[in-house]
């Protein structure tokens, strides 16, 4: 079952299959870097909705930010806790990745909300 999908396993896998199918599944290492400068010329990370999906909060720390989630099951990067940049660069990279084990362990079935708020932005 995906981690922040509930609705089971069939629906994690048929996200997953349309996902294939999308351009992120095909992008190649230039498409993932001209992603990821776009995302720190804008500064997404700083994007209020980016700052609430992860539920970060004001933190006297290096980067200005703490998340209230605890479980590093819930973060893409290792620092993901305490630094949105990093977490929103390691989300995109996990999203075009096809290094997949487990369908329901990519990262579109693990951070639904993050790929579709990324899809609209």
């Amino acid at each position: 079952m995906c981690v922040f999908f509930r609705s089971g396993l069939k629906a994690c896998l048929i996200s997953f299959l349309l996902f294939t199918h999308t351009s992120y599944a095909s992008a190649s290492t230039a498409e993932v870097e001209k992603n990821i400068d776009a995302i720190q010329t804008q500064k997404l990370w700083q994007d209020i909705e980016w700052l609430n999906l992860l539920h970060y909060q004001p933190e006297n720390n290096q980067s200005g930010f703490l998340s209230q989630v605890d479980d590093p099951r819930f973060f893409a990067a290792d620092n993901g806790k305490t630094n949105p940049e990093s977490e929103l660069i390691a989300t995109l990279q996990a999203l075009y990745s096809n290094s997949i084990n487990k369908p329901d362990e990519h990262a579109q079935c693990k951070f639904i909300a993050r790929y579709h708020w990324l899809k609209r932005t």
